[in-house]
């Protein structure tokens, strides 16, 4: 089992997940309002408690891993002791790699830039996932 989750400034996604055929599929997602919070720990921790309440996870289905997708700049991204300050949520305090371990009794948690994160699930999508916009007009040198 994987958490995962999009942390921004108006809202923060954070799910569970199973890996399963070559695909993760989603077992539980929550949507929280990140400005009331008064941090992100805050809305890991209830996560938890609401997972651990549903009995998706035990002693049969553990979380083994967990990624977090941060609207900021990922400080000491080479090392396991990375961190990031959210600018557009000045009363969070700034997201620790550490205190994540810790919360999730997981070592190492994954932070990364949320950019970057959806670079990388790019590779994940289907023919389905992907539509068109706007069909635009061929013009002469487009290519």
């Amino acid at each position: 089992m994987i958490i995962a989750g999009d942390i921004g400034g108006t809202s923060s996604r954070i799910g569970l997940f199973a890996y399963t055929d070559n695909q993760l599929v989603a077992i539980i997602e929550q949507q929280y309002d990140s400005y009331a919070a008064q941090s992100f720990n805050e809305l890991l921790i209830d996560f938890l408690d609401k997972i651990r309440n549903t009995n998706l996870i035990n002693t049969n289905h553990k979380v083994t891993s967990a990624c977090f997708g941060v609207a900021g700049i990922i400080n000491n991204h080479v090392t396991n002791n990375s961190y990031v300050e959210l600018t557009n949520i000045p009363h969070w305090p700034v997201i620790n790699q550490v205190q994540l371990n810790n919360i999730l009794e997981l070592e190492p948690v994954s932070l990364m830039n949320d950019i970057t994160a959806i670079a990388y699930g790019i590779n994940t999508l289907v023919a389905a996932d992907v539509f068109v916009l706007n069909t635009g007009q061929p013009r002469v040198g487009n290519k």
